[in-house]
């Protein structure tokens, strides 16, 4: 950030500073941090991850940019309500749809489906969003599996084999 202030903004009087809002996933915490934020006269919002349906409406009421890197939340696409935000990650019926277009290009009308099941749930909102959108497609889901721990390729046992053994059959 020195850089960036020493080589663009200090010969322009200006100065680009970071303020740390730690949310910790909690949409009422997140939403107090976001208005926080703005009695501090930031000028634009990173995040949040967690939430961001309220956080983004405020950004909207503020007429502040919100750049979330990981919103996955639908309705923040709707750029009446929501003006001023923006996001990394594409939200899971997005998603659902690109899976659902390279399969019908390829003629594939059924499919096993794999995802990773954890405790806390992150992946399930995306797997039952993929899962109706294949179903709505007409494509037939044979099986579905999962594995709940992180794989990480040459240090843990790989799930995959296991999957594919237990659904290949139905799959084809």
């Amino acid at each position: 950030m020195t850089e960036v202030n020493d080589r663009y903004f200090s010969k322009h009087g200006h100065e680009l500073r970071f303020e740390v809002a730690e949310t910790y996933g909690e949409e009422v915490t997140s939403i107090r941090k976001t208005a926080d934020l703005w009695t501090k006269d930031v000028i634009g919002y990173l995040g949040p991850q967690e939430t961001c349906v309220h956080e983004g409406r405020m950004a909207a009421a503020f007429n502040l940019p919100m750049i979330s890197y990981f919103c996955t939340h639908n309705e923040t696409s709707n750029k009446k309500h929501f003006p001023t935000f923006a996001r990394t990650r594409p939200p899971d019926l997005q998603i659902s749809k690109s899976v659902v277009s390279l399969l019908l290009a390829y003629n594939w009308t059924q499919v096993s489906f794999l995802y990773r099941a954890s405790d806390n749930g992150e992946f399930d909102a995306v797997a039952e969003t993929l899962k109706t959108t294949l179903r709505t497609a007409h494509i037939r889901i044979r099986s579905v599996a999962t594995w709940t721990d992180i794989y990480h390729h040459g240090y843990s046992s790989n799930p995959f084999e296991r999957l594919v053994e237990d659904t290949y059959v139905d799959t084809r």
